[in-house]
């Protein structure tokens, strides 16, 4: 009976360990590392049981923008990764020396220090007095004589502050520049602008598609020495390009502002762009078309945005006026007790002035008669202050477009959702207005709830609901003119792969077909909750339509996050750090606009 029974020896017992074939390397971008598959790409460590080849080519089919590229650029790709990353592993590898850890404590300080802005000083002058602080409060204790004693070991002088963020800087900027040369798919936002001492900045940021994101960041902060001329623009991206590698080719769109040197047909960046790259598509800032199509107005609505800015101009002109009106409103009991300034640059004033003025008519009325102001007559006639309130109800639509409109991260399906919806809202209000109902009017039904009380009079307000219907007709006009091709295109394909009519999608009709009968891929869907998400790691059989709507989600449709970026610019480079050079100057703007963790290791190697 026994000899039937198959007794495994000691050496049968043990599993047997797959190895790991150094093919895989190139094929796959898995590498041995101390016994282990690793993936070069995400770092990610793979069980035994997926050493296998469709297995692996399964994994690597979830880097959406490495299984698109060809096998000689993946092959280049997986071996600069896998040098990146047996260095990284030969450092981890080690205990840090007290000499490294004081290095990495500085490092770690000047990253902190450029996030928030600060000068590199407050490392010297507030930093190291309140750890010392901190000491002499726990005094006695063995952790406070650890930590003082590693407090005046460190250095945390001006000097060692300005060389750790130049060097953090360029580890962020090596990282998202090899991340942008590997995304298949490219879009660049550009915009230009003065600092404080009147030095034109260049500003390049860059979106791609990075593991299994699309990411947005700060690719270069270039200055502009001479002319800002639309071909010295040009020049200067070329160049970088040029210096770092970068490849025209990839980049599908590119976003920028209206000015002439950026837009120009023929001499701006716009322009040259078209001949030299002719498939870049170019757009024109969606944000910037918005609040240019919102500024035709009527004559008498011009006439009351013109008296506003002159009476806020009044008032905030001469502290002398802003401190009466400021005491003026405390003693009116008002909710608010100063008036806004308007600013044309910023795309939310116009509406926030308006409706702060409107707020404080009752007490700009008196104000301005006190001081016998010639537009102390305009708050005292209820025609002005009917346009007034309508005026206000439609900048406060507008400026709720202009909020949806901004932030980072932001699809173009989704900005051109609020166009349309805002278009749609545009023709319930005027009609609604036609009728006679003012539910969507909030200030201009505060304004009618209180006529009769402080008019002594009967208000024929026809004229001004033509003026409001006027302008909302203008104002569709000017959209629908402004985004042709954006109220016309549909990303349903994209937003709604399941839902969306194959026949409907042209060229990849039979791929989304496919795509829709794979329950697989409507299950990882409904999963992701993220549409970005899902789209790069689709598998690699639905590639031609996983291609074309990455080629949707990795435009910007807006210069945001360089407006986002000169508001930071302002504050690092402010009156008191003025003399801050543009080296710095890039440096701090990279260390706090990025997304990435500096390798702190690599750096103090």
């Amino acid at each position: 009976m026994e000899r039937f029974l198959k007794i495994p020896s000691e050496t049968s017992a043990k599993k047997r360990k797959r190895s790991i074939n150094p093919s895989f390397l190139h094929k796959y971008g898995i590498a041995d590392v101390s016994g282990k598959g690793i993936c070069v790409m995400c770092s990610k460590e793979l069980a035994e049981e997926s050493l296998k080849p469709n297995k692996l080519q399964g994994h690597m089919e979830t880097h959406a923008n490495i299984a698109v590229l060809s096998e000689e650029a993946r092959k280049r790709i997986f071996h600069h990764r896998y040098e990146n990353l047996t260095k990284s592993q030969a450092i981890l590898c080690r205990a840090l020396s007290q000499k490294e850890k004081m290095e990495m404590f500085s490092y770690k300080t000047a990253f902190l220090i450029a996030q928030q802005k600060r000068p590199f000083t407050v490392g010297e002058t507030i930093i190291k007095p309140a750890l010392k602080n901190f000491c002499e409060v726990f005094e006695g204790e063995l952790f406070a004589k650890k930590i003082l004693e590693a407090v005046d070991e460190a250095s945390l002088s001006n000097n060692t502050i300005t060389r750790r963020i130049q060097g953090i800087a360029a580890d962020l900027k090596e990282q998202s520049l090899e991340d942008f040369r590997n995304s298949p798919w490219t879009a660049l936002a550009l915009d230009e602008s003065n600092d404080i001492t009147a030095q034109q900045q260049l500003l390049i940021f860059g979106r791609f598609l990075k593991e299994s994101s699309v990411t947005e960041e700060l690719l270069a902060c270039i200055s502009l020495e001479s002319t800002t001329r639309g071909e010295d623009i040009f020049n200067a991206i070329d160049k970088f390009f040029t210096e770092n590698n970068l490849d025209w080719s990839k980049v599908i769109e590119c976003s920028m502002d209206g000015a002439p040197s950026m837009m120009g047909k023929n001499i701006g960046v716009r322009g040259i762009l078209s001949r030299k790259h002719p498939h870049i598509k170019i757009n024109h800032c969606i944000i910037h078309r918005q609040s240019l199509a919102s500024k035709d107005m009527s004559p008498n609505f011009s006439d009351v945005m013109q008296v506003v800015i002159s009476t806020v101009n009044y008032v905030k002109a001469r502290d002398l006026n802003s401190r009466m009106f400021k005491q003026l409103c405390i003693t009116e009991n008002s909710n608010h007790n100063t008036l806004l300034m308007h600013t044309a640059v910023r795309w939310l004033s116009r509406g926030k002035t308006l409706k702060r003025v409107f707020l404080l008519r009752r007490e700009l009325a008196t104000f301005l008669q006190d001081q016998g102001h010639k537009n102390a007559c305009y708050f005292c006639d209820p025609h002005f202050l009917a346009r007034l309130a309508l005026l206000t109800d439609v900048f406060e639509h507008v400026n709720k477009l202009n909020t949806e409109l901004q932030g980072k991260g932001k699809f173009v399906f989704d900005l051109q959702g609020a166009i349309k919806a805002f278009v749609s809202k545009l023709q319930i209000l005027r009609e609604e207005a036609e009728a006679d109902k003012y539910s969507h009017f909030h200030h201009y039904l505060e304004f009618t709830a209180t006529k009769d009380t402080d008019f002594n009079e009967a208000l024929d307000l026809a004229e001004e609901k033509q003026d409001l219907l006027d302008y909302l007709q203008n104002l569709m006009g000017n959209m629908n003119a402004r985004f042709p091709e954006l109220l016309t295109e549909s990303f349903d394909f994209v937003q709604f792969p399941f839902k969306t009519d194959a026949k409907q999608c042209g060229s990849i009709a039979l791929e989304m077909a496919e795509l829709q009968a794979d329950n697989e891929a409507r299950v990882d869907f409904d999963v992701y909750k993220d549409i970005g998400k899902f789209w790069i790691n689709l598998a690699n059989k639905h590639s031609t339509v996983r291609n074309r709507a990455l080629q949707v989600l990795v435009q910007f449709g807006t210069t945001y996050v360089c407006e986002a970026a000169f508001s930071s610019m302002v504050f690092i480079k402010n009156d008191y750090r003025s003399r801050l050079t543009n080296i710095n100057l890039e440096n701090c703007m990279m260390c706090c606009l990025t997304s990435y963790t500096p390798r702190y290791r690599k750096l103090i190697k």
